[in-house]
């Protein structure tokens, strides 16, 4: 009865109707096209008890279903971040899985694909009440397609002391040795920044859905030097070689006075007994 009801008023032109959610650039038709209902009519698709007759539950119901098409009129409209509040609040008054996905449906048309991801995740834990098998394959096909736009930043650290590591103002991770730290970040313009005690690195990141990239950090031991330059690391290297030498001469002179021949032992009135070395 319930489901008979809810298709008779997904056909109807006025009143509270059944409204969908543009996918993603990519997203099947199938998916695209999918019909989820407004709040009002969400038991004929969930076939949910209804709410508690009171004033005060009805009062949020009707606040939550208003909101609900709200949202879908900025949607369509192309005011997303309107179409996202709006999907907050009814989300807040009445959490149902129809606003739930497509409050997951904007984000992901925002570019934020993390927390659409985050989102639709939920809705398919049955955070927000159970799901038909063919809404529960239409949502896992959007996850899987906002998993698959998430950009991955591979930064390739080498430090021996503390360092923080932040994207777009958010931190994501620390560093205290050498390490490969993989961070899952929002296609778009994105801005990498790495802090040490008296040392900064700041890169800009334009990424594509999906990319791969990426990007070495190197932290300098001495925060007073800063960077380490190029004539700095000939100069050590040099140093290194020169060391290299000294001790091969030094260990080569000593081989030889080693083993050039000796005299017999003589008493010295100053050394007591000693050796002495022949002419060669």
């Amino acid at each position: 009865m319930l489901r008979s009801e809810a298709m008779r008023s997904s056909s109807r032109i006025g009143g509270r109707r059944f409204v969908g959610v543009v996918g993603v650039v990519g997203f099947t038709a199938a998916a695209s096209a999918a019909l989820w209902a407004a709040p009002s009519a969400a038991q004929g698709v969930l076939e949910a008890p209804a709410p508690a007759d009171s004033n005060t539950v009805d009062a949020a119901h009707e606040e939550a279903a208003a909101a609900f098409e709200a949202a879908e009129r900025a949607r369509v409209e192309g005011r997303l971040a309107d179409a996202e509040r709006a999907l907050r609040r009814s989300l807040a008054l009445d959490a149902r899985p129809a606003t739930a996905f497509n409050l997951a449906a904007v984000l992901a048309d925002l570019g934020r694909h993390r927390d659409a991801c985050a989102e639709f995740e939920r809705v398919l834990g049955g955070t927000y009440g159970l799901l038909s098998e063919e809404r529960a394959r239409i949502v896992q096909e959007r996850l899987r397609a906002s998993r698959a736009a998430i950009a991955r930043v591979r930064l390739r650290v080498d430090t021996h002391r503390p360092v923080e590591l932040s994207v777009d103002g958010e931190r994501r991770a620390e560093a205290v040795l050498p390490d490969v730290i993989v961070l899952e970040v929002d296609p778009g313009l994105r801005h990498l920044r790495a802090i040490a005690p008296g040392w900064t690195l700041e890169r800009s990141l334009a990424l594509e859905a999906g990319d791969d990239v990426a990007v070495d950090v190197r932290v300098p031991r001495d925060p007073a030097l800063g960077e380490t330059s190029a004539a700095t690391r000939r100069r050590r290297r040099w140093a290194v070689v020169a060391a290299s030498v000294a001790v091969v001469v030094g260990a080569t002179l000593a081989a030889v006075i080693a083993t050039r021949p000796r005299t017999d032992r003589v008493e010295d009135p100053v050394f007591g007994s000693v050796w002495t070395l022949r002419a060669p």
